[in-house]
């Protein structure tokens, strides 16, 4: 059975396997770098380039490019939708930022980018398209929630579990209402473009001294903010064999 088939057919395995394989070529792509001697970010970015690598292909070999949300958006004014998720952006940048060399800011936004690119493809992408047909509360909940659980692979980059537990809940609502996004309009490219905004901004955040107490209600009131944004876009986007019909004619 080809790999588009098996998505339709068997569409929880079909998850299982893009999440199984995620995880083993991010493990494997930071094993190899660790063993080179490099430290930093480049684990990350060597990891990154090789899911991306991945991603291409199996999205190339499905045919899925335009399932995903890889093409113009039906209507302009549908990108105002995509504002809110900015709030990240606001939040990191507000608390001070720290410019190292134009070199290295460069080679951050890149690196943000292409984190977009693999996680939105993935999760909002191959992961959100196999479930649809079952449901699309399913697959914007399954899809997020993985997504959310995918965080605490930090822990191996050394952060705490508090830290990768506050981020896991953070990022699951945050891909509750990405999904719900990717379903209302229709494409998947401006959520890559605001993934890696967020992240960059997070790259050039300077640290600061936070509660424990603060942190806590930071997580927990942007998590009350998407998960309500979410549930009102897929409380108000167009049935769902539409915008299935929408997608696939695309």
């Amino acid at each position: 059975m080809e790999l588009s088939g098996f998505a339709r057919g068997h569409p929880f395995w079909f998850v299982a396997a893009i999440e199984g394989g995620v995880i083993v070529v991010y493990l494997a792509a930071r094993s190899a770098a660790s063993f080179a001697g490099l430290s930093g970010l480049w684990p990350t970015a060597i990891a990154y380039v090789a899911m991306a690598v991945v991603v291409a292909v199996v999205v190339s070999v499905m045919d899925w490019w335009g399932r995903l949300g890889f093409h113009r958006i039906e209507r302009r004014r549908d990108l105002l939708y995509f504002l809110p998720v900015l709030l990240p952006v606001v939040i990191n940048l507000g608390a001070g930022v720290e410019v190292p060399s134009a070199v290295l800011v460069a080679g951050l936004f890149g690196l943000a980018l292409l984190v977009g690119f693999v996680e939105e493809s993935v999760c909002r992408g191959l992961m959100l398209r196999a479930l649809e047909p079952r449901s699309v509360w399913i697959a914007a909940l399954v899809s997020s929630l993985l997504f959310g659980l995918s965080h605490l692979l930090n822990l191996i980059a050394g952060r705490s579990l508090v830290d990768a537990g506050a981020q896991t809940i953070y990022t699951t609502a945050l891909g509750f209402a990405f999904a719900a996004l990717v379903w209302r309009t229709g494409v998947i490219w401006p959520l890559i473009a605001a993934h890696g905004l967020i992240d960059f901004a997070s790259f050039l955040q300077r640290p600061t001294e936070t509660t424990a107490h603060a942190s806590w209600v930071i997580v927990v009131g942007i998590a009350l903010v998407y998960g309500s944004y979410g549930w009102l876009l897929l409380r108000r986007a167009p049935p769902r064999a539409s915008r299935i019909n929408s997608v696939n004619a695309a």
